[in-house]
């Protein structure tokens, strides 16, 4: 079931105004638009891009 706006920031923990411009500078998870401008996630997306946007809590000496 696709995602809304909403429930991503809630799965993300950052304000809406983050996740607007993460999404105006390319760095948010991939969205779909629908006719009438609904904005909708794919969870697998989601899923996928907070994985790629983990920071390495790995120390390298």
């Amino acid at each position: 079931m696709p995602l809304t706006k909403a429930d991503v920031l809630m799965m993300v923990g950052v304000s809406k105004a983050t996740l607007d411009r993460w999404t105006r500078e390319g760095l948010g998870p991939t969205r779909y638009v629908l006719p009438g401008g609904s904005v909708r996630y794919r969870p697998e997306d989601v899923a996928a891009w907070q994985e790629a946007s983990r920071i390495s809590s790995k120390v390298v000496r």
